[in-house]
Parts: structure tokens; sequence; C-alpha cells
């Protein structure tokens, strides 16, 4: 029987490793990002009236970032005030 000795395996597996975590960190700022600029044209572009009272505008809120089904998301959307 053949005997086969890898070396480096570990410094590839943490390597790998931080390549992921780094994809995560990546991947949060980038929808929060998003989120915060979809969450501005949404605001910008929702209807006021010349009352001074609360608008739709003003109660666009985003979530924190969800997971569902292993797909993160954030909600963005008018609140009810």
């Amino acid at each position: 029987m053949a005997k086969i000795e890898l070396e480096g395996m570990q410094e590839l597996i943490d390597k790998v490793n931080k390549l992921g975590a780094k994809g995560e960190v990546i991947k949060k700022n980038t929808l929060i990002k998003a989120g915060t600029l979809v969450k501005n044209a949404m605001e910008k572009k929702a209807p006021r009236s010349i009352l001074n009272k609360k608008h739709m505008a003003d109660n666009i809120k985003m979530s924190d970032i969800e997971k569902e089904n292993g797909v993160d998301y954030i909600k963005i959307g008018p609140n009810k005030g």
C-alpha cells in the first residue's frame, strides 16, 4: 500500500477559512450599503403633501440582516408611525 504525506495542507485550510470570513464581511457591508441606497431612494420618491404632518417618507426603515434558507437579506419599507 502506498503512503502519501502532504505538507502545507493546514496552511491551505487556514487560507480558505480566512477567505470565507472575508467574504462574510464583504457580503454584510454590501447588503448594508445597497440597503441604504434603496432606503434613500424610497425616501426621495415617496409622496409628500404640503401639510405639516408625518408622511410615508418619514417612516421608511431598514431591518437588520436576516437569513432564510441560507440567503441573507434586509427588509426596507415604510413602518407605521
